[in-house]
């Protein structure tokens, strides 16, 4: 395995430093190209052809169609950009939305590369990552009922803060994928990140923060032009697993996952995106036929679970989202707005029971000599409403029966922030010809579920307030980019005064 490693990576940097006019059509998370083209598509609807579904693998994508491709002879396959990154961290792990990736403290190293090609209906993408980490120790309270490595506030989730006592290398099949298209129906076998709402920092349901899952989908390959506007769709079936630092039971390390996610774009309200989301899993040794379609048949009540005991076995997060695009001022609000675990009526006495909800706004202005700027402001909550003294329920990403939770490997599948913490994220990006300049001003109140259901005094909020710097500069050829973030971090896991400061530092470089 260890010459496996080695080997993939120094074809990586001999095709990095040798190889000219490659083109990336994968939008990584936490890259460049899936910013801008996220951003450009609000003055530009065709860049990005989605409603409410964002994968990394894109198919089409106009405003990307202008770089050159790199092929190998006559095979019909392409380069895929390769990169590598190098990230440091001096106080404790810190990285979001960074897919497959995960940066502890220390030392962060990682490539990637790869191939993609087309022939008829056949599309191929095969994109890994290595990546090595230094994992250094840091401090995490001890919980004597969980894994000493796993988070300690809450007892049914597998969320890894460390993993393990020494570095490590991880060879990841990132975002990789085979899939065939006929009739605008596309279906596949994939491990690809995708990212469902509007969302910029903190997508509720389905977002890029943990490693891709190996899932098989169909759904439309662009929206379906119909009579009353444009229709999305995507259902997928997949498998999560569990890291090694939940517990020592074998038989339940995988869950069955399914999801169904729809778009609408109205005809008579332009630029207008409407999407629902909803996603369930279960613990696989739970799996039958019938739960190969449970997104489209099970909808009861948590009245329903307590006569009937159906819904136990399942876990589900589901969401409405929705964005309004205006080009001609390059203006977008967008909301995404959750309901957890069979959270009961949207109407009633208690509307607001199991709610999660992110709201945005960005602005993009045009400016003299080919720049622009954009301005994104984001409030994300994940902690639990009043409702919860007269009816209890679990905090998001946690589960009474699906042990795991929410999580793939240790990492959350929704809002990077985690269960029950809040945000507020200000994000300015100045887009030149070859210079980009980014500033991101946030703060994170984590796992408030916890702190009001253990202290009864305003001093132990767990706090982090953290601004970052990040640029990016094409020369000769290459994309270099750099980042580096400042965090303040009051009553580290509610310890008072226990207060970090931590430095990241990332340096990346493709073509």
């Amino acid at each position: 395995m260890r010459y496996t490693i080695f080997g993939f990576s120094v074809v990586l940097l001999a095709a990095l430093f040798l190889t000219s006019n490659v083109k990336a059509q994968v939008l990584s998370p936490g890259s460049f190209e899936k910013t801008y083209a996220r951003d450009y598509s609000i003055i530009n609807e065709d860049c990005l052809q989605y409603i409410n579904q964002l994968d990394a693998i894109q198919n089409h994508a106009p405003c990307l169609e202008e770089e050159s491709v790199s092929s190998i002879g006559s095979t019909g396959l392409s380069l895929l950009s390769p990169r590598a990154l190098v990230s440091y961290n001096s106080a404790y792990p810190r990285g979001y939305n960074d897919g497959p990736l995960w940066q502890g403290k220390g030392l962060t190293a990682a490539l990637k590369g790869g191939i993609q090609g087309q022939w008829g209906v056949l599309s191929v993408t095969l994109n890994p990552m290595v990546y090595y980490s230094s994992n250094a120790s840091f401090y995490i309270p001890s919980n004597p009922n969980k894994n000493e490595y796993s988070y300690p506030f809450q007892q049914n989730i597998d969320y890894v803060m460390r993993y393990g006592d020494d570095a490590f290398v991880k060879l990841l099949p990132g975002q990789s994928d085979v899939s065939v298209e006929a009739f605008n129906i596309r279906a596949g076998v994939s491990t690809q990140n995708f990212q469902w709402g509007p969302a910029r920092h903190n997508p509720i349901v389905m977002s890029s923060h943990a490693p891709g899952f190996p899932h098989v989908y169909v759904g439309s390959d662009r929206p379906f032009d119909t009579g009353i506007g444009d229709i999305e769709i995507k259902q997928f079936w997949g498998q999560l697993s569990e890291s090694s630092y939940f517990d020592d039971n074998s038989s339940n390390d995988e869950r069955f996952i399914t999801g169904l996610s729809l778009g609408y774009e109205p005809k008579w309200i332009p630029g207008l995106n409407l999407g629902f989301n909803r996603v369930m899993y279960e613990n696989w040794q739970d799996l039958n036929w019938e739960d190969f379609f449970i997104t489209a048949y099970r909808f009861e009540t948590p009245s329903d679970v307590e006569a009937e005991a159906q819904n136990d076995e399942f876990d589900q997060i589901a969401s409405v989202s929705a964005r309004w695009t205006f080009p001609e001022v390059g203006f977008e609000p967008y909301f995404e707005f959750a309901k957890n675990d069979f959270g009961g009526e949207i109407w009633g006495f208690q509307p607001e029971h199991t709610r999660a909800f992110t709201l945005g706004i960005t602005k993009w202005f045009e400016l003299n000599n080919d720049r622009d700027l954009v301005l994104t402001a984001e409030h994300t909550t994940l902690g639990q409403s009043r409702s919860v003294l007269v009816r209890p329920t679990p905090t998001y990403y946690v589960h009474g029966v699906v042990k795991q939770g929410y999580t793939h490997q240790g990492q959350i599948m929704g809002a990077g922030i985690g269960p029950g913490s809040h945000s507020n994220t200000i994000d300015v990006k100045l887009y030149g010809p070859k210079l980009w300049h980014r500033l991101v001003i946030q703060n994170i109140r984590f796992d408030d579920d916890y702190y009001y259901a253990t202290f009864d005094d305003r001093y132990h909020h767990d706090l982090e307030i953290n601004a970052t710097y990040e640029g990016r500069l094409q020369l000769d050829g290459y994309d270099i980019g750099y980042a580096l973030t400042y965090s303040r971090r009051n009553n580290w896991y509610y310890e008072r005064p226990r207060d970090l400061n931590n430095i990241h530092l990332t340096l990346s470089l493709s073509l």
